[in-house]
């Protein structure tokens, strides 16, 4: 008997058969009737062989993000936040915290079990530091299954424990992360196609994901705030770029604000303060870009011991001119400083 019900049996490879092909030549339902689709589909189902290969079919089958109730979305380019069916389901323990943190930054990857016993005690582990962090994710799956309303077996297909640590699969849902890294490609693969106007919109579309600094309210050890810190570096790389098209696109007015702002924020930041001079210059604000560089010059000789770089001091002196090659807008002019770049030397050359 046992045998004619498994999934080898012919019986149920014939059920599994007709099943299939009905539901793949079925029409689906009109998208009103389906909560969080916009637009009709042919439904292509195939059976899944367990609940990790039904999430991931899934995902597949619904690429358009979802607004149900069974998912999983996260946030980490901000404060930590993990809603699990639409309910808040974040950690309040502090070693959970950085535990889920870990494991968030890496998701879809295994992190080695020696590298979050650093991330979670630096150098200073405790001799149950495995046991411990056995517990901790023991904890994260009870979580996970509750959250969303599984079984244990199900959330250890989500929290996986492989041969040398534990590896966090990508959710369902929404993934602030995900979402700023695919933005920032699609940016580079828009701008490589020649079409920067649409790769300035990928990297403002990138940006509008943070919600303040990395993880903001999870108190890092050593190990993690060195990857909230590369995240950081990421998110002011991003900043410059965009800036950069948009003076290139000669979008000079409508983020003078957002430059003076950065530059506040900022104040060892020579793009940000080539930026704003230049399209304060291009705005007919020759004294307020003058006195940017100013800011910028007494900033660096009182605390580097160090003038501003040559390039710089070139748009500066361009600004006391009036030189109009400033004027120059262009996708080949980076910062509207394409020229004086060309024309110096290498010493410290434009920070990109």
């Amino acid at each position: 008997m046992n045998s004619q019900s498994r999934s080898g049996s012919p019986s149920a490879n014939r059920l599994e058969r007709e099943t299939a092909s009905r539901l793949s030549t079925r029409s689906a339902p009109p998208s009103s009737e389906i909560p969080g689709i916009a637009t009709d589909f042919p439904l292509r189902w195939r059976m899944p062989r367990n609940r990790l290969d039904f999430w991931q079919s899934f995902r597949a089958y619904f690429p358009s993000r979802l607004t149900g109730d069974q998912m999983m979305d996260i946030f980490v380019l901000g404060p930590l936040q993990l809603r699990l069916r639409a309910k808040p389901a974040t950690p309040t323990a502090r070693k959970h915290r950085q535990l889920l943190s870990l494991l968030l930054l890496n998701a879809g990857h295994t992190v080695n079990v020696e590298d979050l016993i650093r991330g979670l005690w630096d150098d200073t582990p405790p001799r149950s530091a495995h046991i411990t962090l056995q517990t901790y994710i023991a904890h994260l799956r009870k979580q996970i299954a509750n959250g969303l309303d599984v079984d244990m077996n199900a959330a250890k297909e989500i929290l996986v424990t492989t041969g040398s640590g534990y590896l966090l699969q990508s959710p369902v849902g929404y993934f602030d992360l995900q979402e700023y890294r695919g933005l920032r490609r699609d940016g580079a693969k828009l701008l490589a196609s020649g079409t920067p106007a649409q790769a300035f919109e990928s990297l403002r579309k990138a940006l509008s994901h943070w919600r303040g600094r990395a993880l903001a309210d999870v108190q890092p050890s050593r190990v993690l705030a060195a990857e909230i810190d590369r995240l950081e570096e990421s998110k002011l790389r991003t900043v410059e770029e965009y800036l950069d098209f948009a003076l290139r696109l000669g979008r000079n007015r409508e983020h003078l604000d957002e430059l003076s702002d950065l530059c506040v924020a900022h104040p060892l930041n020579e793009n940000f303060h080539l930026a704003n001079m230049v399209a304060l210059y291009r705005c007919n604000l020759r004294a307020d870009a003058l006195r940017t560089f100013r800011r910028l010059w007494d900033t660096t000789v009182n605390q580097l011991g160090l003038e501003p770089t040559t390039v710089i001091q070139r748009v500066h002196d361009a600004i006391l001119h009036s030189d109009d090659e400033l004027l120059w807008v262009s996708m080949d002019n980076p910062f509207g400083v394409g020229p004086f770049i060309r024309a110096s030397t290498p010493d410290r050359a434009l920070a990109r």
